[in-house]
């Protein structure tokens, strides 16, 4: 049932039969010469997606990916960062939960949609090339480019607010429990729970969960019931679904239906949650402070990348945020911009890919490239190989352009 062994169902997705084999031949190739002995024991977060792609379509499309990702990115990556790329491949097929790998893959499909722009890109540009797999290295912000007029620097990060991480990780804990009642109940489906944020959250147990199920349960049939959780009311809805079959990579024969339970929950923000201007401003000043560091050495226009932590974020009360409470203040004027970055949520065939939208700085202290402008503006021009020659010396910089 592994990714390696069982072709998945693609049909309806933006990946074909090629690309699955393009990807198993991407993780034999490379990922097997950084972790030798992962494919034959894979661990971590994305070894479950590795067991779990031969009747799991998401996980098969994350997993082709992931390969597709880093093949696009060796291409336009500066020599140096190869490398860095290579750590980034490790480190991905070890992290444990989805919340950091979603984080590191997002950090790279950033990379790879920054290339479609502008190239080659440099990883940790401030690390000079013979430190870069030492303990000790120097900060720097995550990828460097060079454009006609300048340098821009970018430094990833995923943009939480604590309320939200709070109501998250109680409902997260609550599903999973649920999930597992449904397994071990032989059921095949998917919850949608509806989360509404609460001022304290209960403890959780197995008991409690399972008497949140309505008396006899018909697991084949569509059906949503009310649940009070502490003083919250919410509602859960249940969706059977259809194991059809998986296919053998070596026959090509639809392997006969088996007997699985397989359970998933899909979680949605309550209508009743509602965030203030000052809550997202303290989350905002917060991140910003964090990775101010990442940028010392560097007298010139910042970009900070943001992408959303949360699915129920409204990015528009973000921006309004930003651009009324954040760049009126000059603590944050070493910033030419605020980028939001959201990758490809489905791979459903017709789903939108990648968006980046970006929020300037008018009071930037620097000046500001208009080569960032014309990226991120709906011109979609093309920089590449871009002459540092032409752009040292503008400004203070520990790195000076691609090696």
């Amino acid at each position: 049932m592994a990714f390696g062994d069982v072709d998945a169902n693609l049909s309806g997705t933006v990946f074909s039969a090629t690309d699955l084999h393009r990807a198993r031949h991407f993780f034999r190739l490379h990922l097997a010469s950084v972790v030798p002995n992962w494919i034959a024991n894979p661990t971590g977060f994305m070894g479950q997606l590795w067991k779990a792609a031969g009747f799991n379509q998401n996980a098969a499309c994350t997993l082709i990916e992931v390969a597709r990702v880093f093949s696009v990115l060796q291409d336009r990556v500066t020599e140096k960062s190869v490398i860095s790329l290579r750590d980034k491949l490790k480190n991905l097929s070890r992290v444990g939960s989805v919340n950091q790998f979603d984080e590191q893959l997002t950090e790279l499909q950033f990379a790879e949609a920054l290339s479609t722009r502008v190239r080659p890109i440099s990883f940790e540009p401030f690390v000079p090339a013979d430190p870069l797999c030492a303990a000790m290295r120097p900060q720097s912000p995550d990828f460097g480019v060079i454009v006609p007029d300048g340098f821009l620097l970018f430094e990833f990060t995923v943009f939480r607010i604590e309320a939200l991480q709070r109501c998250e990780r109680f409902w997260q804990g609550y599903a999973e429990l649920l999930m597992r009642i449904a397994e071990n109940r032989e059921w095949c489906g998917r919850f949608v729970i509806e989360c509404p944020m609460m001022q304290t959250y209960p403890a959780l147990d197995l008991t409690k969960v399972a008497a949140s199920l309505p008396n006899e349960f018909d697991a084949d049939g569509e059906r949503k019931w009310p649940i009070a959780i502490g003083a919250a009311a919410t509602s859960i809805h249940w969706i059977p679904l259809e194991f059809t079959g998986v296919t053998d990579a070596a026959t090509g024969k639809v392997i006969p239906e088996l007997s699985l339970s397989f359970a998933v929950a899909h979680l949605q923000p309550s209508s009743t949650n509602t965030l203030t201007d000052e809550v997202f401003l303290k989350s905002l000043r917060k991140t910003l402070e964090k990775k101010r560091k990442q940028f010392r050495g560097f007298d010139g226009p910042c970009i900070l990348v943001l992408k959303l932590g949360h699915q129920w974020l409204n990015w528009e009360h973000i921006e309004h945020v930003i651009q009324s409470r954040l760049w009126p203040n000059s603590a944050y004027s070493h910033l030419a911009a605020i980028l939001r970055f959201t990758p490809r949520t489905s791979y459903e065939q017709g789903a939108a890919g990648f968006d980046i939208r970006a929020v300037p700085n008018p009071n930037c202290r620097y000046e500001v490239p208009t080569s960032l402008i014309r990226l991120f503006g709906s011109e979609q021009v093309v920089f590449e190989n871009c002459d540092p020659a032409e752009v040292i010396g503008r400004y203070n910089v520990g790195w000076v352009g691609p090696d």
